[in-house]
C-alpha cells in the first residue's frame, strides 16, 4: 500500500514488492485482448484498464495494438496512481527486475496536471485527465523510451531538469535518483534561454514534433 509520507525509494520498493501481482493480471489481460485484435478491422485499436492488487495499489495500463498480431505490436504502459492532499500523483512503474539504481523512475506530481490541464485549455479532470496527457504526449514508457530528450541545470544545489514532449515541456528535478515533473508549459511560453534550447532540440529531433501531428490526424479505435 502507498501513503503519503513514502519517499520515492520506498514508494518504488512497494511497486517491486507489487510486481508479481501485476504482471500476472496484466498477462491474463494480453491473452483476451489479442483475442479480440484478431476481430478487430481497425487499427491503431487502444484501451485503459484498472486494476487494483491485493496490496491496495491502484494501476492504469494502457494497450495500443497497430496490427491483428497483437503480442508484436503492442504498446503497454503501467501507471500508479497515488493518492495525495494535493490530488492524483502518477508514478511510472516497470515489469523488469532491473535494480532501482539501474533504472530512471518518474513521478509527475498533481500540480504538475493542474498546469497541463489549464494551459492546453483541457476540460477533462482526474484520472481522465492523466489518460489524456499520456495518450497526447506519449509518456507512458518512461523517460528513456518517449522520444524525449533532457537537459539539467544545477540550481540552489538542486539538479533541475526539462523535458520536451509532444505539447510542451514538463520541468521538475532529480529527487532520490528520480525525475519528479512539476509544472507544465507549452512551447508558446518558453522564454530567453529555454526558448533557445528548445529550437536546438526541435533541430536534433524533428520527429518529436512532426509526431504530434500525426497522431492528432489518426484517431484511434477504443475497446470497453
Amino acid at each position: 500500500m502507498l501513503v503519503e509520507s513514502m519517499t520515492t525509494k520506498e514508494i518504488y520498493a512497494e511497486l517491486e514488492r507489487d510486481r508479481e501481482n501485476v504482471t500476472r493480471w496484466v498477462y491474463y489481460q494480453s491473452k483476451k485482448i489479442a483475442r479480440q485484435a484478431l476481430k478487430c478491422t481497425h487499427f491503431p485499436m487502444s484501451m485503459w484498464m484498472e486494476y487494483t492488487s491485493p496490496r491496495k495499489i491502484r494501476y492504469i495500463i494502457r494497450k495500443v495494438i497497430f496490427t491483428r498480431k497483437a503480442e508484436k505490436s503492442t504498446m503497454l504502459a503501467i501507471l500508479v496512481l497515488h493518492q495525495t492532499k494535493y490530488g492524483i500523483s502518477v508514478c511510472v512503474s516497470w515489469l523488469s527486475s532491473t535494480p532501482y539504481e539501474d533504472k530512471r523512475p518518474l513521478i509527475l506530481y498533481p500540480h504538475m496536471f493542474h498546469r497541463y490541464a489549464e494551459r492546453t485549455n483541457s476540460d477533462k479532470q482526474g484520472v481522465e485527465l492523466i489518460k489524456q496527457f499520456m495518450e497526447r504526449n506519449q509518456t507512458s514508457q518512461g523517460c528513456e523510451d518517449q522520444r524525449i530528450v533532457g537537459r539539467s541545470v544545477r540550481y540552489n544545489g538542486k539538479t533541475h531538469l526539462c523535458y520536451c514532449v509532444n505539447e510542451g515541456i514538463v520541468l521538475g528535478q532529480i529527487e532520490d535518483g528520480a525525475f519528479v515533473g512539476y509544472t507544465f508549459i507549452t512551447y508558446d511560453m518558453a522564454t530567453g534561454r529555454q526558448k533557445e534550447l528548445f529550437e536546438e532540440k526541435k533541430n536534433e529531433i524533428p520527429s518529436l514534433f512532426e509526431r504530434h501531428q500525426q497522431l492528432k490526424n489518426r484517431p484511434f479505435r477504443y475497446l470497453k
